[in-house]
């Protein structure tokens, strides 16, 4: 089985930090508009050759506590609200990971603890 590198959690903390600074919505419990969540697959996509989003797509191929672990250097780095963070687990979850993960990396994409 393959193992996520330094690189790959260094890339989900630039990820993290690109959604703090973006998204920033200090007041407001709101989820992304349209145009942000464009922004955001746009970034899973593209940035350094999509390796965010081949990783996502590939989920499976990495241990369950790797994944987590990776989902939760983004969330913590994001620092977004609730229902932002909601928006973006969402498309990781559906539209990346096919609608399936494990146990953990499912909490920590759902229910991460802050």
């Amino acid at each position: 089985m393959p193992e996520l590198t330094s690189e790959d959690f260094k890339r989900a903390k630039s990820l993290g930090n690109a959604l703090d600074g973006f998204f920033d919505k200090p007041d407001d419990d709101l989820p992304l508009t349209s145009d942000e969540r464009n922004q955001l697959r746009f970034w899973l996509d593209n940035d350094e050759d999509g390796i965010m989003g081949q990783i996502f797509k590939s989920h499976a191929a990495f241990t369950d506590e790797e994944m987590a672990n990776l989902i939760g250097r983004i969330a913590h780095k994001a620092d977004l609200s609730e229902k932002a963070w909601n928006s973006v687990a969402e498309i990781i979850y559906y539209e990346y990971m096919g609608g399936s993960a494990g146990p953990e990396t499912t909490s920590m994409l759902f229910s991460p603890p802050w």
